[in-house]
């Protein structure tokens, strides 16, 4: 722990006037914010925080993104503007997923080693914090999303995972004392929180017994849920569907709600890598729209701050079978294509605050440790994308 420092008794005389001052003029409740906010979090950090007056800082409306250096990760923000980068913090795993907090303060990081834990970074403060599910008998953690500035959902199981999440728990963490809580006793995986509507969308994944058809095989039973964050509200089915395990098939995988809470955009797949994106209404369960596409890799989407347009990536199934980034708009039902990157798979997806721009980061097939380039495009103008350097997993800041 740092020690204080010693003031001199002129300070000592310049302080003891200012706080008489500060309480008549009555800035005790100032003087109690300030306190609050520099308390230490009683659970040590996974990385030691840099001094007080060298935080790296991001510019305003930076893209946070993974950098590999030295043979290790490291988060680093950069400006779109003329893409100068600032490095963060180094990162002592391997992230395979990051999100924002709604405000944009803090990034919530999963790793890929399987285990039950989720690491935040605090920006202003400098501090990337642990977070186990352990307590909470949790073996392996396989999604999160962020329910407010202060908390996360977390899906997690608690026993050894197989090729589905037929045993993952729904659990609530405080970033800030790193309790959590089952979170409304509900079963299920891959959450998505609308960012201004009450509204939890989910998956549940369920051994439906014996195939009919199949010797030997068993069914599983998936339900596309979504609950209205409200008291006394139970979950509703918006689709689902039965399928024969073993085939790496899956019917809503990683269900994204928009921010209105109004529609939602999953992907099914299949073992001979086909991918179909299908957007949904959240209150019919009714399809919008939907486009077949292959991948290499995991899906990824992201909806902008308007719910107005959604964004996904995939190879086309038509010559020449490239990676393209997509852009559907919703009101206009007007799908747009940037792009055709041979030989790269899409790593993540993540808009501006404003929709004005999409930033994507791209990857080599079949290069692990290739965390690939960030793009930013105005999708209006799809020939126009650029390149800002290096990076993958973006994120985009206020």
């Amino acid at each position: 722990m740092r020690q204080p420092r010693t003031a001199s008794g002129l300070t000592v005389v310049v302080v003891g006037v200012l706080a008489i001052v500060v309480a008549l003029v009555g800035g005790s409740q100032w003087l109690g914010g300030s306190a609050r906010a520099s308390t230490t979090s009683p659970h040590p950090a996974a990385g030691a925080a840099p001094s007080a007056h060298a935080l790296p800082t991001p510019q305003p409306s930076s893209i946070a993104v993974v950098r590999r250096e030295a043979g290790r990760d490291a988060l680093w923000s950069v400006a779109p503007a003329d893409g100068v980068a600032t490095k963060l913090v180094g990162l002592p795993f391997r992230p395979v997923r990051i999100e924002a907090s709604p405000d944009g303060a803090k990034l919530a990081m999963l790793g890929s080693a399987g285990s039950p834990r989720v690491f935040v970074y605090d920006i202003a403060a400098g501090t990337l914090k642990t977070l186990s599910l352990t307590p909470r008998g949790v073996r392996q953690v396989d999604a999160f999303t962020w329910l407010s500035n202060r908390r996360l959902i977390v899906s997690g199981a608690r026993t050894a995972s197989g090729s589905y999440a037929l045993n993952d728990r729904l659990y609530v963490v405080n970033v800030a004392t790193g309790k959590s809580a089952w979170f409304r006793r509900l079963r299920g995986t891959e959450p998505s929180v609308a960012a201004r509507a009450p509204r939890l969308v989910y998956v549940r994944l369920n051994d439906a017994g014996p195939s009919p058809d199949q010797p030997g095989a068993r069914l599983v039973s998936e339900k596309l849920l979504s609950l209205k964050l409200v008291s006394g509200a139970t979950s509703r089915a918006i689709a689902r569907r039965r399928y024969s395990n073993g085939l790496d098939i899956r019917a809503f995988r990683d269900p994204r709600v928009s921010p209105d809470g109004r529609s939602v955009i999953s992907s099914t797949t299949g073992s001979d890598v086909q991918a179909t994106y299908t957007v949904r209404s959240l209150v019919t369960g009714k399809r919008i729209f939907s486009k077949n596409t292959q991948l290499a890799g995991r899906d990824a989407t992201a909806w902008d701050a308007q719910s107005a347009r959604v964004a996904f990536w995939g190879i086309a199934l038509s010559a020449p079978q490239a990676t393209r980034i997509y852009v559907y708009d919703l009101a206009a039902d007007k799908l747009t294509a940037v792009g055709r990157y041979p030989d790269r798979g899409a790593t993540g997806l993540s808009w501006a605050p404003d929709g004005s721009r999409l930033a994507y980061t791209l990857s080599a097939f079949g290069n692990g440790v290739d965390r690939g380039r960030l793009w930013i495009v105005d999708p209006a103008i799809p020939a126009a994308a650029q390149v800002l350097g290096a990076g993958g997993l973006p994120a985009w800041l206020p």
